[in-house]
């Protein structure tokens, strides 16, 4: 469990610093902490999207074996 929380951690850090850099927010101005606050929750509400749609979809699909007869032989 403890490490299933590092890697999460990783994760969000790595995204974090990826909307850091790729927006080149100035942490020292008020409008950058603000935009980066937006564009990083936005980017965890998406990935908590996604994540609801694969494990949908992951339920929905058949993971049972085919009931076979042996008696059709």
């Amino acid at each position: 469990m403890k490490k299933l929380i590092v890697i999460v951690m990783l994760f969000l850090l790595l995204g974090s610093y990826i909307i850091y850099k790729s927006n080149n927010i100035d942490f020292k101005d008020n409008d950058g902490r603000k935009t980066f606050i937006v564009k990083f929750s936005k980017w965890v509400l998406q990935l908590g999207g996604n994540t609801k749609r694969v494990t949908a979809n992951i339920i929905a699909q058949n993971w049972l074996p085919e009931n076979t007869n042996s008696s059709d032989e």
